[in-house]
């Protein structure tokens, strides 16, 4: 499934650095904006996600596919989950997107929404902790070298979906609070008026 492609790819890149065989990497894939966002269960992350990609000097590398994809719970011998929350999904319902680079080398995602359960393990720090991935693969573009092993190049957007706060006591809108306000200055100045009339009434009447 190609949600497991991050995980391969990132055993296959060990692999290649160990072994010596791959040449260095002829582009970069970084993080712009949208790490490090909390929201509430299924309620849509406040900024979308956003990566650049460059080659080597910088240069940036426009009308490549860039990958967007939910990452899934990580456990090894026993540890608890790296991404216990439930997973969450793009405006379109599914648990991945795929976003083409512009001039700038820029791929900005779709909206995403958190999911609708936390972590019940008590051995996890962050019940809400989800993750989604960006990669590219180095052999889809015309300007990436085509490799012996497919590498696939990728950055993580740590995210955090936490339960909806209690529902609050209802309070006065700020409408209703004008209203009010305006009746309470009313009801002054009508009893201001009225007092100023019957001091002249009384001090007529003692003429």
């Amino acid at each position: 499934m190609r949600y497991f492609l991050p995980l391969v790819a990132v055993l296959l890149a060990g692999v290649s650095s160990i072994s010596g065989a791959q040449s260095a990497d002829p582009f970069v894939l970084v993080s712009v904006a949208g790490n490090g966002q909390t929201t509430g269960l299924n309620q849509v992350f406040p900024q979308q996600f956003v990566v650049r990609l460059t080659d080597r000097a910088g240069a940036p590398l426009p009308n490549a596919r860039v990958y967007f994809e939910s990452s899934y719970c990580l456990s090894l011998l026993g540890s608890p989950c790296e991404f216990p929350g439930a997973p969450g999904h793009f405006e379109s319902g599914s648990s991945s997107a795929t976003v083409t680079t512009d001039a700038t080398g820029l791929a900005i995602s779709p909206a995403y929404y958190a999911g609708g359960s936390l972590s019940t393990d008590p051995r996890v720090n962050d019940p809400g902790a989800i993750g989604v991935a960006a990669y590219v693969v180095a052999d889809e573009a015309p300007y990436f070298f085509s490799a012996s092993i497919t590498l696939t190049h990728y950055v993580v957007f740590f995210l955090s979906e936490v339960a909806q706060p209690p529902a609050s006591v209802p309070s006065l809108s700020s409408p209703s609070l004008a209203v009010l306000i305006l009746l309470l200055v009313i009801g002054a100045l009508w009893r201001t008026v009225a007092n100023y009339s019957l001091k002249r009434t009384a001090a007529g009447g003692l003429r």
